[in-house]
């Protein structure tokens, strides 16, 4: 009975994280649409990645902004139109990510943890690092948001990816991770151009 009532606390809890309040009526929430619903994903994203990964955040400013599957498209790079969930660009003195909007809410979690490591390696790594790592280390940091919040799932579609450029800078900067820690992840991403 006691394993009943634990197991049951715990689904509880889990449920709770995903649950938003609107005017006055809690509901789970499937999708990120609104900016409203993001703020509080984005910061918990952010928390994650303070707490766990070495202190990691920006000093300058961000922007979050939902917008249509055709407006992101016409932003994203000739190579990667029609494939972006995510983008980001650092314009002026600040940052700023765009996400599509009604993804679910781990797919959100991920990518804008993605988009947020590119943020984090502008203000602190090589501007000419090499792509391979550029996107496997936001992949990575990805990953590891995706596992703290228990979204194996997601987490595991990163783990599996096999790609040359994000599957293989993934596999790279998890080979660093287990070698030397989190921290050494990081210290990494800060000198390395080319790596391998």
């Amino acid at each position: 009975m006691k394993k009943f009532i634990i197991i049951m606390i715990i689904l509880v809890f889990s449920l709770c994280e995903k649950t938003f309040a609107n005017n006055g009526q809690n509901y789970y929430q499937t999708v990120i649409n609104t900016k409203e619903l993001a703020g509080p994903v984005f910061e918990k994203m952010r928390g994650y990645l303070y707490y766990n990964l070495s202190g990691m955040g920006t000093a300058y400013p961000y922007v979050l902004d939902l917008v249509d599957p055709a407006t992101l498209d016409q932003m994203a790079p000739a190579t990667y139109k029609g494939m972006e969930v995510g983008l980001y660009k650092f314009e002026g003195t600040y940052h700023h990510i765009y996400m599509i909007n009604n993804l679910a809410v781990d797919d959100f979690l991920g990518t804008v943890a993605h988009e947020y490591a590119h943020a984090w390696q502008t203000e602190n790594c090589p501007h000419n690092q090499n792509i391979v790592i550029k996107e496997g280390f936001a992949d990575w940091v990805a990953y590891k948001v995706l596992q703290m919040d228990g979204a194996l799932n997601a987490a595991n579609n990163i783990f599996y990816r096999a790609d040359p450029v994000y599957g293989k800078g993934f596999k790279i900067i998890l080979g660093v991770e287990d070698q030397r820690g989190i921290a050494g992840v990081m210290e990494y991403v800060k000198k390395t151009v080319n790596g391998e």
